[in-house]
């Protein structure tokens, strides 16, 4: 299995670390529009990328020298793996995020998270993909308490700015 680091120094540098990586590294694809990320990553590297163990892309206010590993993994894993929201803890998409991932879109049943410690309190904005239409943020853990709908997007969720802990995603 072959492991390739970058560590975190700057949006400029990572990019030049990845552009130099690729342009020797790597045979061009054609791409095309993809059902899932899975589909995509593996489209765009023959195989799919993951954090490797122990990185965790999502944890807010990361050190900006953090070294983040991602390794070859095996598909499948990606294939089910559906992108169904991204929570902004700023309005109008902006901010840190924190992404959501299923093993299936929105296609009937609801999606439903406590959105944990670490980001109780904190989202004002989102977007939601995969089929959902109906996109709920709750003030109480468990789907309780005050709520605010978006279909699917809401730029700014106002009296529930800095206050969601839950949320449900439906179709």
């Amino acid at each position: 299995m072959r492991q390739q680091s970058f560590e975190w120094q700057g949006a400029k540098e990572t990019a030049a670390a990845i552009r130099s990586w690729v342009a020797t590294e790597t045979e061009p694809v054609d791409v095309g529009c993809f059902e899932t990320l899975g589909e995509a990553l593996t489209a765009g590297s023959m195989r799919s990328l993951q954090p490797a163990s122990g990185a965790s892309p999502d944890v807010p206010d990361r050190s900006p020298r953090e070294t983040l590993r991602y390794e070859i993994a095996d598909a499948e894993d990606l294939e089910k793996t559906f992108l169904i929201g991204i929570e902004y803890d700023a309005v109008s998409y902006s901010g840190s995020t924190r992404s959501y991932y299923f093993d299936r879109a929105c296609n009937g049943n609801p999606i439903e998270v406590n959105v944990g410690d670490t980001w109780d309190d904190r989202f004002e904005s989102g977007k939601a993909f995969s089929g959902c239409t109906s996109n709920k943020k709750f003030a109480g853990q468990d789907q309780n308490g005050d709520v605010h709908l978006c279909t699917p997007n809401c730029g700014n969720y106002d009296d529930l700015r800095n206050r969601v802990s839950s949320l449900r995603w439906k179709e």
